[in-house]
């Protein structure tokens, strides 16, 4: 198939092209409660063609780009007019011209990898953790995927590598003394049976403390810690500002060598680096580890490439993990004083306004001692330029698909709507 799309692109007259194909192996398994429900196995090659259209409108050089999508079964005919059509429409929409990134060729060897097996083990790290008197798994669903991936491009590009993933979601239950349930998800490059176990764990735990939590706690103005997951998305603020598109579009000020802290900061000056769990970006930039924020300043600007060679800087492909290197206090030392968001019905981080919050569903409001009552209801609202001067991490670690860090971070002075 690889071929023919080649030979069509050649009839079409396309100079410019990459293809994307994935040969993807995978096993789906869905639970309820404890028995298996539905198992579904697939194995699928699909292949996505983007063109690009260069044009000269009154002496400007411009670039247009289309994609298509060819489909098992298509004949060549078919094809070249899918492919034409991309051509045409991209054509339609042109940009200011830019180059493509520097042509990579590699092979990557295959990993080990059985789909089934993967996910028969997190099975069992799962339900490892269902052992608790009132909290229990009301249902899972697990997703085990090998992909091979090749990158061939006009060119010279041709990369090939292999990628695994195994994610899913589950729901905890506790029917006393309210009946009360809660949605998790996990993802990881290769199967963690240990770090699932401790993420349920933690959940059941969690919807106990829900299904006994009865009280907001009282409005007003917080020190809150936030932990795993919540604090990646909180860092999604430094991630998105600093993407080469958001910087070209004017949505953000962040400059390459400048503070994305402001100035006097009092607590912890960012240390964030651009991590990968793959070889190769989408566009085929080989990646590697690299600083993102040094010391609060601002090292690179990752994303799509054509932002990137608009404005002058280094195309180091679209990242989504991230690595921090601070530490600074014990996670216990920083309950104190504050408030644990545990659960959110949705916490979001608003990259444009800076503005990040959620409506409770379970926290920890702790007093001067480290005592620790449980909250339901009201909301956490803050502003990340107000607060990101007194930001502190803990010396603990959590490790996840998308990020590798401390576990806990504590932001002073957040607003906290409640009774």
């Amino acid at each position: 198939m690889l071929d023919t799309i080649i030979s069509a692109l050649n009839n079409a007259n396309i100079d410019v092209w990459q293809i994307t194909r994935r040969d993807i192996e995978s096993c789906e398994l869905f639970f309820i409660k404890k028995k298996l429900d539905l198992r579904r196995m697939k194995k699928v090659c699909k292949y996505d063609v983007k063109v690009w259209h260069d044009m000269d409108v009154d002496g400007k050089k411009l670039r247009g780009e289309g994609n298509a999508y060819i489909y098992p079964g298509m004949d060549e005919a078919e094809i070249t007019a899918v492919l034409k059509s991309a051509y045409t429409a991209a054509g339609f929409a042109p940009n200011p011209f830019y180059e493509l990134p520097k042509p990579e060729v590699e092979n990557l060897p295959d990993v080990e990898f059985d789909c089934e097996k993967a996910a028969l083990t997190m099975v069992e790290a799962l339900y490892k953790a269902d052992n608790h008197d009132k909290g229990f798994i009301n249902s899972a669903e697990f997703f085990a995927e090998k992909c091979r991936i090749t990158l061939v491009g006009s060119n010279g590009m041709n990369i090939s590598y292999p990628s695994t993933d195994i994610k899913g979601e589950f729901v905890v239950q506790c029917k006393q003394p309210q009946d009360v349930e809660q949605y998790r998800s996990f993802e990881y490059s290769l199967p963690d049976p240990d770090s699932l176990t401790e993420k349920v764990n933690a959940a059941i735990i969690a919807v106990e403390d829900r299904a006994n939590a009865v009280k907001s706690a009282p409005a007003g103005i917080y020190d809150v810690v936030l932990t795993g997951d919540h604090m990646r998305t909180m860092l999604d603020y430094y991630l998105e500002r600093a993407d080469a598109s958001t910087v070209f579009a004017h949505y953000s000020d962040f400059r390459i060598g400048e503070s994305v802290q402001g100035e006097d900061i009092v607590g912890s000056k960012l240390n964030i680096k651009l991590l990968h769990n793959e070889p190769f970006s989408a566009e085929g930039i080989r990646y590697t580890d690299r600083d993102l924020v040094k010391d609060g300043k601002l090292c690179c600007m990752p994303g799509q490439s054509r932002f990137a060679y608009y404005l002058g800087v280094e195309q180091v492909g679209r990242y989504y993990k991230l690595g921090v290197d601070n530490a600074g206090m014990p996670y216990r030392e920083m309950l104190k004083n504050c408030i644990e968001p545990i659960s959110f019905s949705d916490f979001q981080m608003d990259a444009f306004s800076g503005h990040f919050g959620g409506e409770i569903r379970l926290a920890y409001l702790y007093d001067e001692n480290g005592n620790r009552s449980l909250v339901t209801g009201g909301s956490v609202n803050g502003e990340i330029f107000s607060c990101q001067k007194d930001i502190v991490f803990s010396d603990e670690r959590y490790s996840a698909y998308d990020y590798e860090g401390p576990f806990a971070m504590k932001v002073k002075g957040v607003s906290v709507a409640g009774l």
